[in-house]
């Protein structure tokens, strides 16, 4: 699985140049848990079925090399790669525990709550004193970043992570925040919007609304006159000025900016799932009733 379709729009034939980007964690991760919430949304099994032994190849490389990550990209690849980045293995613990409910097979979902284990439970995806997930593992506990890929846990009802880890970062993340909300991480002085409402959906009450608060601020600042731009200065901590957007403009991604409405709206994935596992699963109160955040208004859906 590639990061992009190619630059051959409208025909989506990929890359012929060789310069497709090496996130193989990332993608893994993410064939996984799209085919697994396909699943859920549908319930055809037909088409996971037919191709089951190809996930397998997938989840079989993530049990392999998802604890000790060679340097390589996120999905955020303006950050640069990284070795034994921590939200890459959040990514591969949710990816296997999601193969191991499509395919029936419990290895998988084991290897995923064992690596989950690992990153919280024993730490070494935290810092020492155990208050957030670090940028980089094992040696960096001074370093954050936005751990949006735990919200593929939550909207599938997983329970790869424990209560307690999303616990930690409610009380972590509001203690961060910018001017104009959370950057990506430690080292950025910008956020990004779409994950940022991600990792909001995993959040307790209070500190999804900053998020969510945080957002609209930006949005309505007066300081950009371009289509919404997922891409922001969220601080002035390293030096630029906050509240102003960055190169993207209209991009797809902003479809993440309906994560806190995937959870709760009618026929969600997350409805689904949770009615079939019979578990509420780590969502921390999202919203009692049907309803979604406009701006920083509740309206009925």
């Amino acid at each position: 699985m590639i990061h992009d379709l190619g630059a051959h729009y409208p025909h989506a034939i990929g890359h012929d140049d060789q310069e497709a980007e090496p996130m193989p964690i990332e993608e893994c991760g993410n064939l996984l848990i799209l085919a697994a919430a396909y699943v859920r949304a549908t319930g055809d099994t037909d088409w996971t079925s037919q191709y089951m032994e190809v996930f397998q190849k997938y989840a079989d490389y993530l049990v392999d090399n998802s604890l000790d990550i060679t340097n390589q990209l996120s999905s955020n690849d303006a950050a640069g790669p990284l070795a034994n980045e921590t939200n890459l293995a959040i990514k591969a613990a949710v990816g296997l525990k999601a193969f191991g409910e499509m395919s029936g097979d419990e290895f998988y979902s084991r290897i995923g709550e064992g690596h989950a284990n690992i990153f919280f439970q024993q730490g070494l995806g935290t810092d020492n004193d155990q208050t957030h997930f670090v940028l980089e593992y094992p040696d960096w506990p001074d370093t954050w970043k936005t751990p949006y890929n735990l919200f593929p846990d939550v909207l599938l009802c997983l329970e790869t992570f424990s209560d307690a880890a999303y616990q930690m970062g409610s009380r972590f993340f509001t203690s961060v925040r910018g001017e104009y909300g959370v950057p990506l991480d430690n080292r950025q002085d910008w956020a990004k919007s779409d994950w940022n409402m991600w990792l909001a959906g995993t959040f307790e009450t209070s500190t999804r609304d900053e998020f969510v608060d945080d957002l609209w601020s930006f949005m309505t600042n007066g300081k950009h006159n371009w289509p919404f731009s997922d891409r922001y200065v969220a601080t002035s901590a390293h030096g630029n000025e906050p509240g102003v957007p960055i190169l993207c403009r209209a991009r797809p991604t902003v479809g993440g900016h309906f994560a806190l409405l995937a959870l709760k709206g009618p026929r969600s994935i997350q409805s689904l799932s949770c009615r079939r596992g019979g578990v509420s699963g780590p969502v921390v109160q999202v919203l009692d009733r049907q309803q979604y955040l406009v701006g920083n208004h509740i309206e009925e859906l």
